[in-house]
C-alpha cells in the first residue's frame, strides 16, 4: 500500500562481494547495484530520490515510502564468474 515499504528479495543468503554483481532496474533505468565491491544508486533517476537501501548480506533491495507510481516490473540480475541468473519482480502498489 502507499506509504509502505516493500522488499524484493534475491533469493540468496550471502554474496560474495569480490565474484558477484547484483544490478536493480526499474523498467529501462538502473537504480540500483553492487558492483563486487560496493553498493551505488543511480541519482539520476529521481524518482526514487533515497527512497531505497541495498541489504549488503543478500543484495535485496528495500523501497521506502513507496508510491503508486513505484508499480511495475523489477529487474534483476544477479552476474558472478560461474552464472547468470535474471528475474523479474511485478509490483502493484495500491
Amino acid at each position: 500500500m502507499v506509504g509502505d515499504s516493500v522488499t524484493l528479495h534475491t533469493g540468496l543468503t550471502k554474496i560474495q562481494r569480490d565474484d558477484f554483481s547484483i544490478q536493480w532496474m526499474f523498467g529501462d533505468n538502473l537504480i540500483a547495484k553492487i558492483p563486487k565491491k560496493q553498493e551505488q544508486f543511480n541519482e539520476s533517476d529521481r524518482k526514487f530520490s533515497s527512497r531505497l537501501e541495498l541489504d549488503q548480506q543478500t543484495g535485496s533491495l528495500n523501497i521506502t515510502n513507496i508510491r503508486a507510481t513505484d508499480s511495475g516490473d523489477y529487474e534483476l540480475k544477479i552476474s558472478s564468474s560461474r552464472f547468470t541468473i535474471n528475474r523479474r519482480i511485478t509490483v502493484t502498489v495500491t
